[in-house]
């Protein structure tokens, strides 16, 4: 999920739904980090907010329909 080009981070697009089912958005987002023991991702959106997602919750990454 991580890109880089030049040693940047690459932004992306997702769409991802929360546990008590409400669906979030992210545009132009990078990911700061991730962990594999827990499944989840720091995202950091681009009004500087840092969120922690779970990665089960991925719906769509750029605008593909991702099935975790």
């Amino acid at each position: 999920m991580e890109r880089k080009e030049a040693g940047q981070p690459v932004p992306f697009d997702f769409k991802a739904v929360k546990k008590n089912g409400e669906i979030i958005e992210g545009k132009n987002c990078i990911l700061l980090s991730s962990f594999n023991q827990n499944q989840t991702l720091n995202i950091k959106f681009p009004n500087g907010q840092i969120r922690k997602l779970h990665r089960i919750g991925l719906m769509e990454l750029n605008g593909q329909e991702v099935f975790i």
